[in-house]
């Protein structure tokens, strides 16, 4: 009899164990927004473009986006809520907030998001000072060297500054980002960037290509440009490697402030009377 009891517990033990097939959910992750700019320093009203990674690119899954964005500048502390302006592009919708007030120099801001779930995210977008820019000498013969002076560019901190120069071809400016010196002082932020007419010819077509001599620009001068790029507190700072600001990608976080300039130098050479 005891034989049998034990038998019957048992096997309703083992019916309990067998039907007890409730498997916890796995909760959803939290979204996770990729926020791209950039804060351009010459321009008025800019865009903070965002995109919720976790969700498909289709026309379906972009068309909204349940977030509240605030714009804050941590020198005032005067915060702006920001706009979405939906742009619809190859059948998606791309979601652009729009920053009305101007981007200064040498400002931090704040920017928040928040979801309809809750969720929060920030960064912290440091803009640079406005550089200086020397040129000397302003005119020079096509083997001798000018340099270009560059002030404010703190390269320590995680800005960067894209600089290049162009000669003109059959009426073409052809630019080069490679330079011929190259000197930083990170204690003054103070940097120097130089080239000739001829050095520029050499880096634009190398050995063995044929080469262009200074007498066959089209033009009896060089341009030079430099952009002028802010950092994200806390990046890392190989992500300014990418030039398009205006891509999300996965988890992206580029919210950079930038501006350029632009100089010209005179090539005075007797070879062009030639």
């Amino acid at each position: 009899m005891k034989l049998i009891i034990r038998l019957m517990i048992f096997t309703a033990l083992c019916f309990v164990v067998a039907c007890d097939t409730t498997i916890e959910p796995i909760a959803e992750s939290d979204p996770v927004y990729s926020m791209s700019g950039p804060l351009d320093l010459q321009r008025s009203p800019n865009y903070i473009r965002v995109h919720n990674v976790n969700s498909l690119l289709n026309p379906e899954t972009t068309r909204e986006l349940d977030v509240q964005m605030v714009f804050t500048n941590l020198t005032t502390m005067e915060s702006e809520l920001l706009r979405d302006s939906v742009v619809v592009f190859d059948n998606l919708y791309t979601h652009n907030f729009k920053i009305e007030k101007p981007i200064e120099f040498n400002t931090r801001y704040r920017i928040d998001i928040e979801d309809d779930r809750g969720f929060r995210d920030s960064l912290i977008s440091v803009t640079t000072k406005e550089s200086q820019i020397s040129v000397s000498p302003d005119s020079v013969e096509c083997g001798e060297r000018f340099y270009v002076e560059l002030t404010n560019i703190d390269l320590d901190a995680g800005e960067r500054l894209d600089a290049e120069v162009a000669v003109q071809v059959n009426n073409n400016w052809i630019w080069t980002p490679r330079s011929d010196f190259y000197e930083y002082n990170s204690s003054e932020n103070l940097l120097v960037v130089g080239w000739s007419p001829n050095s520029i010819s050499q880096l634009l077509w190398p050995p063995p290509t044929p080469g262009i001599q200074c007498r066959d620009f089209s033009a009896q001068k060089v341009r030079f440009r430099f952009t002028h790029i802010g950092y994200v507190e806390g990046a890392d700072h190989s992500q300014h490697e990418s030039d398009d600001f205006s891509i999300s990608s996965v988890q992206q976080r580029n919210v950079l402030s930038r501006y350029s300039k632009e100089a010209e130098i005179i090539i005075d050479d007797e070879d062009f009377d030639q």
